[in-house]
């Protein structure tokens, strides 16, 4: 880190964008004048926002779409929604983008399954797309991003499973456009087919444990 003037008063290094990173720099902090935000560099390639990170859980409901919800019921006391094979059930939550948000970071949404499979495999896709404030109609599709979990491997029944997927690219943006502390995102969350072997069993997704992140 590069600090200029008495420790009193101690200022970061003003950069435009982020510098090169190198293992040597691990821990480099910097203070971004685009993004009004400090910066470090958290391994040999990545710079990350320091106090950007955010989360939020339970409190998001997912809300089935007509003609393509997942059957829900309760196993093990908790509610989960059933995901069939081969029927493109999908469910659907709007985010707020939070007004702590700093801008230019990734988003990344949590999610957990089970299936009392014991071998084969499901996958699971968001397809996220951007209402920005003061700018889209809140049906627009125009700007989106879609990414999916690749295949996950059943190895015990019941197995918990948790994975991520993108909500945004790595620059904080969806179809090259910026989001914004307070932009909305609606995200469609469905069952794909797997590249391996597929799983007959229903996944069982529990919504209740999904975390959404920024950092």
């Amino acid at each position: 880190m590069k600090v200029y003037g008495d420790l009193e008063a101690a200022k970061l290094q003003v950069v435009g964008s982020d510098p090169s990173a190198g293992a040597t720099s691990i821990g480099r902090v910097t203070f971004r004048s685009d993004l009004k935000q400090a910066r470090i560099q958290i391994d040999a390639t990545t710079w990350a926002g320091l106090g950007s990170g955010g989360g939020g859980g339970g409190g998001l409901r997912w809300n089935p779409v007509d003609g393509l919800a997942p059957i829900n019921g309760e196993e093990n006391g908790e509610l989960v929604y059933f995901f069939e094979p081969s029927l493109g059930n999908k469910l659907v939550v709007w985010l707020k983008v939070p007004q702590s948000y700093p801008g230019g970071q990734p988003i990344s949404m949590y999610h957990s399954l089970y299936s009392p499979a014991t071998a084969n495999n499901f996958k699971m896709q968001t397809a996220s797309y951007l209402v920005r404030k003061n700018t889209d109609a809140t049906t627009s599709t125009v700007n989106s991003h879609v990414d999916n979990t690749g295949d996950i491997t059943n190895t015990v029944a019941n197995q918990y499973r948790e994975f991520s997927t993108e909500i945004t690219d790595s620059a904080g943006e969806i179809n090259s456009i910026a989001v914004s502390a307070g932009d909305l995102i609606r995200v469609e969350l469905s069952r794909i087919a797997a590249t391996g072997s597929e799983d007959t069993e229903d996944a069982r997704f529990v919504p209740s444990s999904t975390e959404v992140t920024f950092a």
